[in-house]
């Protein structure tokens, strides 16, 4: 079955400010993308790339970041609530400097580790 259509094909990505933190670290959670959509996710980062204005970049950044992104854990407020995923708050929680991350994670990391194969083989839950 193709990558893109199983159901437990994702790979995870934390952000290099908190790599050194201590457990549980926050994790972003992405899809690996169809074809079509790499070919969107390249355009964006093109926008991104070419943009004239802040708003420009920082919305194909984010728009960059929801094709693929699918879930996030140990996220929380300062407070320490969690925060439930929702894909429409990502620019509510991260930085602009985050963002871009995220969106060079959701471009970059597509090709599968031997982790995210063995992960995408297991059952759905």
């Amino acid at each position: 079955m193709p990558l893109t259509l199983e159901p437990n094909a994702t790979y995870e990505y934390i952000l290099e400010s908190d790599r050194d933190k201590p457990t549980p670290q926050p994790v972003f959670v992405f899809r690996f993308v169809t074809c079509r959509e790499w070919r969107d996710l390249v355009a964006l980062e093109d926008v991104f790339d070419a943009g004239t204005t802040a708003i420009e970049k920082l919305s194909a950044m984010l728009a960059a970041v929801k094709t693929s992104l699918v879930s996030w854990r140990h996220v929380t407020t300062t407070d320490g609530v969690t925060i439930d995923y929702d894909p429409e708050r990502l620019e509510d929680i991260v930085t602009q400097v985050e963002a871009s991350e995220l969106m060079r994670a959701a471009l970059r990391n597509q090709q599968p580790t031997e982790q995210d194969k063995k992960k995408s083989e297991s059952p759905s839950a």
